[in-house]
């Protein structure tokens, strides 16, 4: 094997070495150039943690998906699992089209991405928003806008007060929904009661049964 003279090749460098600062200058003033050209981006990002689940366990469908489907539109053409956590429903909403056309209507960003239908401006939106559900559970909501940070700052904050409202109108429903379950076992049970009452009192006519709390009452009386 041939061995690398080092000395050659430091020669070789040097007798190229305007070639090369020349290929790095230029180089670096294209990129310069280029930066300054590139309209600049920011990125507004916040996170969420959602609060933990009683007894450790997801919840069913039937329980805040269901209710999350309900707020956001049984429509919206979105899927949760079986078994959904908070962080899940979270995220279902935020990634809504109610969620997108909501930011999109109180920023104007109709003008801003210069569309005038429905599909393309959530594409272009979509590319800009991004929510993402950590393993701990915390989910991260980014917007980036191009020129703006002020108004990325307020979209990424608006979702999130947007998000409350939601949440604050599925607490109601859920409050709702026990408060109609408990009244209807209570009255349930009312009326059962009457009724094994009724059936008691019919039994003892019936079978000339003495009332036992009637006959300890006598008893003590004598």
């Amino acid at each position: 094997m041939k061995k690398i003279d080092m000395i050659e090749q430091l020669y070789i460098l040097f007798q190229y070495r305007s070639r090369i600062i020349k290929t790095v200058f230029y180089a670096a003033l294209i990129s310069l150039i280029v930066a300054f050209l590139l309209p600049k981006k920011y990125t507004s990002s916040a996170v969420l943690y959602p609060p933990a689940v009683e007894g450790g366990m997801s919840l069913p469908l039937s329980g805040l998906g269901a209710i999350a489907g309900n707020l956001i539109g049984g429509s919206a053409g979105f899927q949760l699992p079986m078994l959904a956590t908070p962080s899940d429903v979270w995220v279902t909403i935020l990634k809504s089209n109610k969620m997108a056309f909501h930011l999109i209507n109180k920023y104007d960003l109709w003008e801003y991405y210069n569309k005038d239908d429905s599909i393309n401006i959530l594409i272009s939106f979509s590319s800009d928003f991004d929510v993402e559900m950590g393993r701990d559970g915390t989910v991260k909501i980014s917007y980036t806008k191009e020129e703006d940070p002020q108004g990325a700052y307020d979209i990424v904050n608006e979702a999130v007060a947007y998000l409350d409202t939601l949440n604050q109108k599925r607490d109601l429903k859920i409050a709702s929904n026990k408060r109609l379950f408990i009244e209807d076992r209570l009255s349930r049970a009312k009326k059962e009661l009457v009724e094994a009452e009724t059936n008691l009192v019919d039994f003892q006519k019936d079978n000339n049964v003495i009332s036992l709390p009637e006959q300890t009452t006598a008893l003590i009386s004598n």
